[in-house]
C-alpha cells in the first residue's frame, strides 16, 4: 500500500465542518493523518470548537465601526439584513459579507490565511510527487441551504481557483485537483399542500446557491467576476510574499473567475424529514452520520488513487463537472467483537474476584484484625505477632544502651527529651514509605492488607517501650533514684519537725510530692529570715534565735560561728533535697515519655484496626458490586451476542453476522482476537463468518452505493437548452485491504451500465488500510445544474410565489441571491426595493377615443408619444380628452395609487420612444408598454409594483 495523495479539506459552516470532522475520523481509521490537513471557517465559534486538533480555525467577524457604512454601500445588503447574530443565521448575504469584511480582520487576512495553509501543507507534507501521475487535492465542503457555507462558497471557490492556478503555474510536475461538495435539501413534497420539512429558508437559499453554482460551472464559457467591496476602502500596510500573491489575484477590486473553479462538484441531497426528526433510517447509524460518512469515504477514496485525480476529473474527461457520489460499506464488526471479548474477559476477572481473590483477602484481613485485637487486650503479646522479634529486641536494647545508657547511667545522663528523640526515630523508621513519583500523594486509607502490615509503628513502639520500661526498672536505675528521693524527703521531714509546722501543711501533708513542696517553701523562707536576722543580731542575744535550729545542734563555738554553721546546714539540706528531687523528676519525665509513646502506639493500633475494618467493608462491597457486575455483563454479553449473530444492515452500512456457536466458545478471548483475527479473511477462514454471506453481500451492496439512484440527481433535460446528457460518467469503486482481495475480485460481477474499478497493485485505486471492511464508492456525473429536477422544482416554486412565504429573515426570497451582480434586473431589484404597491392594470388605450379633433392622425400619435400616453396612465379613462363608452371598464389612473409619485416622475418613467412608436404602429403589445412603465418606475423609485 502506497501513501494516499496529499489532501487539504476546507469545512465551511456547520454542515461543512461536520463533513470535514467525519473525514478526519475516516483518515484516522486508515492511519493516514500525516497526509491530510484541515481548515475550518464559520461565523459561529461553538461549531469551530469541534474541529480536529491542529485545524486552522477562522471565525468570520465584522466590525461595528463599519457596519452602518457597509450596509449602505454593499449592494447585496439591505436595511432588513440582520448582521448582529453570532452566526449568519441562514442569511447567505451575511455569510458573504462576513468574509468580505474590514476591521480587525479583513478579506485579505482570510484569503492569506487560506493561501498560506494550503501552500504550507503542500510544501511540508512528506510526499514525492511523480510528474503526470500524482495530484495535490483540495476539497471545499459546505451546505447550499444555510447561511455561512452557502453564502461564502462562490467567493471561496474563486480563492481556491487562484490558489490552484498559482501552484500549477509554479510547479510544472504537479496537478492540483479542486473538488467541491455541497449539501442541498431534496424537494419531494408538494408546496401547495405540504409545508416544507426543516428550515423554510433552506429552500430559497438552495435555489440561489444552485443558481450561483450554475454560473461557476459555466465559467469556461463566460468569465465572471466577484467584486470585493471591502477593498474599495483600501487596506494599507506592508505586504508579505503571500500578501503579494493575494493582491495579484485581483483585477481592480474583484476576483476574476476565468475557468471552472472545480474539477468536480459533488452535490449531495438530504431528506430534511429525517434530519429534523433526529433519527436514522435504521438502527445501524443515524441519518446525519450516513450523509457525512458518504462524503468522507468518497473523498478518502479519491486520495487512494494511483494516478492524478486531476487527470481523472470530469474537466479532463469532458464530462459534466456536476456530479454526485454514493457510498456503501460491508464490514466485520471487529471493534464490537473486541468489546464483546473485553466483556467476557471482565466477567471472568469478576468471577475470580468473587470466588477466590476477595474471599482470600477477607480471610487475611480478619486474621489480621484478630491479631491486632489480641495485642490491644494484652500489649505484651506483641512479641508473638512480630516477625524476627528477637532481632528487634536486640536492636532496640542496643540502641537504648548506646544512646541513653544503662542502669545508673541511664537515669543519670538522659532526659525525657532524649527518650522521645530515640522513640521518634524508631517510629519514623517503622512508618510506611512515602510515594516516590513526583505529584503522587499518600492515601489516607490503605489499599490492601500489605499496606496495613507495612505500617509497623504501633507494634514496634509497643516493643520498644516495653524494653525501655524494663531498663528503667532495673534496681540501679529508676528504683535507686526513687528510693534515694524518698529517703531524703522523709529524713528531712523528720529532722525539721515538719509534721508540727502547720504553716507548711504539717501532719496533713501525706504525699512525698507534697512534702517536697512544703520543704522547699520552708527552706526558702527560713534561710531568708535567718540571713536577715544574722546581719542585725547582737551576739549576746544569739540565744533569741536558737529556737530556729534543731534542738540537737549545741552552740559550742562562738555565737556567730555557730549561727553560720547552722545556716550552712540549712542550705546543705535544701541542696540535697533539690538534687534528689531533680533526679527523681527527670526519671519520672522519662517514664512519662515511655507511657505517652505507649499510648500513641495504642492509638495507632486502633487506627490499624479501623483500617482493617474499612478494608473488610470495602472488600465485602466490592464483592457485591462484582456480583452485580457479573449479572449485568451476562445480560450485555447475551445482548451483544444476539447483535453480532444477526444481520445488521442499514442503507449505507452492512455488517456481517457471526456464527453464534463461535461466539459461545469459551476460548474466544480478546488476546485471541488480537492475535488471530486480523482481517475479514481471517474471520471467514476461521469459521466466524459464512463465506457465502460475504460473496452475496458484496453483490447486494453494490446497488446500495449507486449514486445515480439518488433523487437529488434526477435529471430532466426537456426544460434545458440541452436536449440530452453528454458524456455521462458512472463509476463504481471497490476499496479493500489486500488480504481481502479474493472476495472483491472473485465475488463481484461487472456492473452493468458503468465502469467497475477495484483496489489493487495493477489498478487505478490503491489498497486501503482497513482489513475489516470493503467499501463501495460510486461517482456519477451528468449535469448541468439547470437539468436537475431539484433546481427546476425550486425555480417553479419561485415563479409561483411559493418561495416568498419561506423567505424567513428575507423580505423577499430573491434576497437569498448573495451575488446579485451576476443576475438580471429582477434579482438586483430585490435589494433596492423600499416599498411594495399594487396598482390597477390599465385597459389598452384606444387611439380612436382620444378627443383631439384638431389634430391629424399623425399629430395625434405624436401627441400620445410625447405626453398623451403618460396623461392617460395618470388620469385613466376619466381623462377629459378621452371618450368613455358605457360598456368600458372604469380606470381611474395611477394618481391615487402611486403615493409620493408625481406626474413628472411618471413622465420620467415613460417607455422608450422606439417602443411607443412600435406600439402605435401595431408592432408591440400593450403588455410591453405596461412592463416598461413598471420596470422604469421600480428602478427610479425603488418600488416593487404588482398589477391588479
Amino acid at each position: 500500500m502506497s501513501d494516499p495523495l496529499p489532501t487539504f479539506a476546507i469545512g465551511v459552516g456547520q454542515a461543512g465542518i461536520a463533513m470535514m470532522n467525519t473525514l478526519a475520523e475516516t483518515v484516522e481509521r486508515n492511519e493516514s493523518e500525516e497526509f491530510f490537513d484541515y481548515f475550518a471557517i464559520d461565523t459561529d465559534g461553538d461549531t469551530l470548537s469541534s474541529v480536529p486538533p491542529g485545524t486552522t480555525r477562522v471565525r468570520l467577524n465584522v466590525s461595528d465601526a463599519h457596519l452602518d457604512e457597509d450596509m449602505a454601500t454593499y449592494p447585496y445588503l439591505t436595511e432588513d439584513t440582520e448582521v448582529g447574530g453570532k452566526g449568519a443565521e441562514r442569511q447567505r448575504p451575511v455569510g458573504r459579507y462576513k468574509l468580505d469584511s474590514r476591521g480587525h480582520e479583513t478579506f485579505d487576512d482570510y484569503f492569506e490565511s487560506l493561501w498560506y495553509d494550503i501552500l504550507e501543507h503542500y510544501q511540508e507534507v512528506d510526499y514525492t510527487f511523480r510528474e503526470d501521475r500524482d495530484s495535490y487535492n483540495i476539497f471545499l465542503l459546505h451546505s447550499l441551504g444555510g447561511g455561512t457555507g452557502s453564502g461564502t462558497f462562490p467567493l471561496l471557490s474563486a480563492m481556491l481557483n487562484r490558489i490552484a492556478q498559482r501552484i500549477e503555474d509554479q510547479k510544472d510536475n504537479v496537478d492540483v485537483y479542486v473538488g467541491g461538495v455541497g449539501v442541498a435539501p431534496q424537494v419531494d413534497f408538494d408546496p401547495e399542500v405540504t409545508d416544507p420539512p426543516g428550515e423554510n429558508m433552506y429552500y430559497p437559499n438552495s435555489y440561489s446557491s444552485l443558481s450561483d453554482l450554475s454560473n461557476l460551472l459555466a465559467a469556461d464559457d463566460e468569465a465572471i467576476d466577484i467584486p470585493i467591496y471591502s477593498k474599495s476602502f483600501g487596506q494599507g500596510g506592508t505586504l508579505s510574499d503571500v500578501d503579494e500573491r493575494v493582491e495579484e489575484s485581483f483585477t481592480g477590486n474583484a476576483i476574476p473567475i476565468e475557468r471552472i473553479p472545480y474539477n468536480d462538484y459533488w452535490l449531495i441531497g438530504v431528506d430534511e424529514n429525517l434530519i429534523t426528526s433526529g433519527t436514522g433510517t435504521d438502527f445501524v447509524e443515524g441519518y446525519r452520520e450516513q450523509i457525512n460518512r458518504r462524503v468522507a469515504e468518497s473523498i478518502y477514496a479519491l486520495s487512494e488513487m494511483e494516478q492524478s485525480v486531476e487527470n481523472w476529473s470530469s474537466r479532463a474527461k469532458g464530462t459534466a463537472p456536476l456530479g454526485t457520489v454514493g457510498h456503501a460499506q460491508l464490514q466485520v464488526p471487529h471493534e464490537q467483537v473486541r468489546e464483546f471479548c473485553k466483556m467476557k474477559d471482565e466477567r471472568e476477572e469478576k468471577k475470580t474476584l468473587v470466588t477466590e481473590t476477595i474471599p482470600s483477602q477477607l480471610e487475611d484481613l480478619r486474621s489480621e484484625k484478630d491479631d491486632l485485637e489480641e495485642i490491644k487486650q494484652d500489649p505484651t503479646t506483641v512479641n508473638e505477632h512480630l516477625d524476627d522479634v528477637s532481632d528487634w529486641q536486640q536492636n532496640f536494647r542496643g540502641r537504648f544502651e548506646s544512646q541513653l545508657g544503662a542502669g545508673n547511667a541511664l537515669v543519670r545522663n538522659s532526659t525525657a527529651e532524649d527518650v522521645e528523640r530515640v522513640l521518634d526515630a524508631i517510629e519514623a523508621e517503622a512508618s510506611p514509605d512515602e510515594p516516590e513519583e513526583e505529584g503522587e500523594e499518600a492515601s489516607d486509607e490503605p489499599e490492601n492488607i500489605d499496606d496495613i502490615r507495612a505500617d509497623q509503628r504501633p507494634e514496634l513502639l509497643l516493643l520498644a517501650t516495653e524494653i525501655l520500661e524494663e531498663m528503667l526498672q532495673t534496681p540501679n536505675a529508676a528504683p535507686a533514684v526513687e528510693d534515694h528521693w524518698e529517703e531524703i524527703v522523709s529524713s528531712q521531714w523528720r529532722t525539721y519537725d515538719m509534721a508540727d509546722r502547720t504553716k507548711y501543711g504539717g501532719s496533713a501533708t501525706s504525699t512525698l510530692e507534697g512534702k517536697v513542696g512544703a520543704l522547699k517553701t520552708f527552706y526558702d523562707e527560713k534561710i531568708d529570715e535567718f540571713q536577715e536576722e544574722l546581719e542585725n543580731v547582737d551576739l549576746g542575744t544569739i540565744g533569741q534565735v536558737q529556737e530556729f535550729f534543731p534542738p540537737w545542734h549545741p552552740l559550742t563555738e562562738s555565737d556567730r560561728e555557730a549561727a553560720e554553721q547552722k545556716l550552712d546546714k540549712l542550705r546543705e539540706s535544701r541542696d540535697d533535697l533539690l538534687e534528689a528531687d531533680g533526679r527523681y523528676q527527670r526519671v519520672q519525665g522519662m517514664k512519662e515519655a515511655v507511657r505517652s509513646r505507649r499510648n500513641r502506639a495504642k492509638n495507632l493500633l486502633d487506627d490499624k484496626v479501623s483500617s482493617v475494618n474499612s478494608l473488610i467493608t470495602a472488600r465485602e462491597s466490592e464483592k457485591e458490586e462484582a456480583k452485580n457486575r457479573i449479572e449485568a455483563l451476562n445480560r450485555s454479553i447475551e445482548q451483544e451476542k444476539d447483535e453480532l449473530a444477526s444481520e445488521g444492515t442499514g442503507k449505507r452500512l452492512g455488517i456481517f453476522p457471526l456464527r453464534r456457536d463461535m461466539l459461545d466458545d469459551e476460548e474466544l478471548t480478546l488476546q485471541r482476537v488480537d492475535d488471530e483475527l486480523n482481517s475479514l479473511d481471517d474471520y471467514v477462514t476461521q469459521g466466524f463468518i459464512d463465506e457465502r454471506k460475504v460473496r452475496n453481500g458484496i453483490n447486494q451492496w453494490l446497488s446500495n452505493a449507486t449514486s445515480w439512484e439518488e433523487p437529488v440527481f434526477d435529471m430532466n433535460y426537456s426544460e434545458t437548452d440541452r436536449g440530452e446528457e453528454k458524456n455521462p460518467r458512472q463509476e463504481m469503486w471497490l476499496l479493500y485491504h489486500e488480504d481481502n482481495e479474493q472476495y472483491a475480485v472473485e465475488g463481484v460481477d461487472t456492473m452493468i451500465g458503468g465502469t467497475t474499478r477495484r483496489s489493487g497493485s495493477d489498478n487505478m485505486i490503491d489498497y486501503i488500510n482497513d482489513p475489516y471492511s470493503i467499501s463501495f464508492v460510486s461517482f456519477h456525473n451528468r449535469g448541468p445544474v439547470e437539468a436537475l429536477t431539484l433546481y427546476q422544482r425550486l425555480r417553479d416554486m419561485a415563479d409561483r410565489g411559493q418561495l416568498d412565504p419561506m423567505a424567513g429573515k428575507y423580505r423577499d426570497f430573491r434576497q437569498a441571491f448573495a451575488y446579485p451582480e451576476w443576475y438580471d434586473r429582477n434579482i438586483r431589484l430585490a435589494f433596492q426595493i423600499k416599498s411594495r404597491i399594487e396598482i390597477p392594470r390599465p385597459p389598452e388605450l384606444d387611439i380612436g377615443r382620444v378627443m383631439k379633433s384638431e389634430m391629424s392622425e399623425g399629430e395625434k400619435k405624436n401627441f400620445l408619444k410625447q405626453t398623451g400616453l403618460d396623461t392617460y396612465m395618470w388620469r385613466g379613462t376619466m381623462w377629459e380628452d378621452y371618450e368613455f363608452g358605457d360598456d368600458d371598464r372604469v380606470f381611474d389612473g395611477w394618481d391615487r395609487t402611486l403615493e409620493g409619485i408625481t406626474f413628472t416622475s411618471l413622465q420620467q418613467a415613460t417607455p422608450a420612444p422606439d417602443l411607443k412608436s412600435r406600439w402605435l404602429a401595431g408592432q408591440a403589445e400593450w403588455s410591453e408598454i405596461l412592463q416598461a412603465y413598471k420596470e422604469n418606475l421600480e428602478d427610479k423609485e425603488q418600488l416593487q409594483i404588482s398589477f391588479v
